[in-house]
C-alpha cells in the first residue's frame, strides 16, 4: 500500500502536536504565565486629588494654536488653591471638560511636588526618565567602541597601498596671486621654449 499525502500531513501534524505538547504541557496552545513579573524600578505612587471644595475655577479666554475659536470662547481653565494660594492654568485642548480634568491633575502634582518632592511623581518621572536617557547613551557610546573596533579590524586586514616613487603636488594658496602667477607664466615660457 502506497502512502497518500494526506496521511503522511496527517502524521507530521501528529508529531508536530506531540512535540509541543511535551514542551508546553497537555494543551496544543503555548501556555503564558498569567503572574506578573517584578518590576525593576519604583512603581509611581497612586494620582493625588484635591477636594473640590478648596479649589475656586474659572474660565477665560485661551490664546495660541487652535484658530479663531480659542481665542473667542472661555474654553481655558484658571485654578486657585484657596488654602496656599496656588494658581494653575491649563489649555490642552479646545475641550473645557479636557482642561477641567487636565488642570485638576496639574494642581493636585503641583501640591504633592511642594508637600514632599522627594516621593512626588513628577520627581519620580523625572528620574525614570533619567535612567532611560543614561540607558540610551550608554548602548550607544557601546555600539560606537563595536564599530570602532571593527572598522580597526577592516583597516589591519587591508594592505597598505604601495608608494608611488613620484611626488605628489600639493597646491599652494596664492597669498601673493600677482607675483605668482607671473612666476607661473615666466616657468611655462622658458619650459615651452625648449
Amino acid at each position: 500500500m502506497i502512502p497518500t499525502l494526506a496521511s503522511n500531513v496527517a502524521t507530521a501534524y501528529f508529531t508536530l502536536k506531540c512535540s509541543f505538547q511535551c514542551l508546553y504541557g497537555s494543551s496544543w496552545y503555548r501556555q503564558f504565565s498569567s503572574t506578573s513579573f517584578a518590576r525593576k524600578h519604583k512603581a509611581l505612587p497612586a494620582r493625588p486629588s484635591v477636594p473640590e471644595h478648596e479649589i475656586e475655577e474659572v474660565f477665560i479666554k485661551g490664546g495660541g494654536n487652535g484658530g479663531q475659536k480659542i481665542n473667542k470662547t472661555n474654553s481655558k481653565v484658571q485654578l486657585r488653591h484657596v488654602p496656599t494660594g496656588l494658581v494653575v492654568s491649563s489649555q490642552v485642548s479646545r475641550s473645557r471638560e479636557q482642561n477641567r480634568k487636565a488642570a485638576r491633575l496639574l494642581l493636585a502634582e503641583e501640591l504633592q511636588f511642594r508637600t514632599d518632592p522627594a516621593n512626588s511623581r513628577r520627581t519620580l518621572k523625572i528620574e525614570k526618565l533619567q535612567k532611560q536617557k543614561e540607558q540610551q547613551r550608554k548602548k550607544a557610546m557601546k555600539r560606537k567602541k563595536e564599530r570602532d573596533v571593527a572598522k580597526d579590524e577592516h583597516h589591519d586586514d587591508q594592505p597598505e597601498p604601495a608608494q608611488d616613487s613620484h611626488e605628489t603636488f600639493k597646491a599652494e594658496p596664492f597669498d601673493n596671486f600677482g607675483s605668482d602667477m607671473e612666476q607661473f607664466l615666466s616657468q611655462k615660457l622658458k619650459l615651452s621654449k625648449r
